[in-house]
């Protein structure tokens, strides 16, 4: 049958970071040279991403030597990405794989898009691996993906995205547990307090209408 013969291929989103210390200073400058992150013409942006960069190289590089030396984010997502394949390998009767995309470092956009044109796949399925949405992450990815794949060999293969979860019963039920595992190693569980940490936006960010700030709200409500 022709649909035995489909392809899929399925790409998983995210930040990036630094592999190694040398790459601190260059993902520092990606990410602040983000137009959805610094909100300014090309030049500025350029020079204040620079500037941020060469400022904030040495305290970052500190924190990662203290890491291993590297970002851990993309070992987490490839550990996703196999999870995710085992568990569509009984749901998805036809061919498919999965490509890891981040956003500021290795794998870039670029380079996973010439992955998908040696694939060939029939169809594209999105997913970003941030649960709530903000033009800084998921809009970012999205919008970087779709211009170079425009220009690329497979710009007219279908492109679909799954987006945004910040209230995601499984979502929720996940967290929730290994929230329930560390309270169970609490000897006074008449004292203790649960603190959700969140990466922050600027303020005029979330005024022009990013809903960023009222889904991570609304995770924590979940959740709890």
């Amino acid at each position: 049958k022709a649909s035995d013969s489909k392809k899929t291929a399925i790409v998983l989103f995210n930040l990036g970071g630094p592999d190694s210390l040398k790459a601190v200073k260059p993902f520092l400058f990606n990410l602040f040279n983000d137009r959805n992150i610094i909100t300014l013409p090309w030049f500025f942006r350029y020079l204040i991403a620079w500037f941020i960069s060469s400022r904030r190289e040495n305290t970052a590089r500190e924190i990662y030597s203290k890491m291993g030396g590297k970002s851990t984010i993309l070992e987490e997502t490839i550990n996703q990405a196999n999870a995710l394949k085992l568990e569509l390998s009984d749901k998805i009767k036809t061919e498919f794989d999965i490509f890891i995309c981040m956003r500021h470092w290795h794998p870039m956009t670029s380079e996973v898009i010439s992955r998908l044109e040696n694939y060939r796949p029939d169809e594209i399925i999105l997913v970003p691996l941030y649960p709530q949405f903000s033009t800084t992450t998921t809009a970012s990815s999205i919008e970087e993906f779709t211009k170079i794949k425009n220009k690329s060999s497979i710009k007219d293969i279908t492109s679909k995205v799954i987006c945004c979860y910040p209230q995601d019963d499984n979502f929720a039920k996940a967290h929730a547990s290994l929230i329930t595992k560390a309270i169970e190693q609490i000897k006074d569980k008449n004292n203790y307090r649960i603190l959700f940490s969140a990466h922050g936006l600027p303020k005029k960010i979330i005024e022009s209408g990013d809903p960023y700030q009222w889904q991570v709200e609304a995770s924590v409500n979940a959740i709890i």
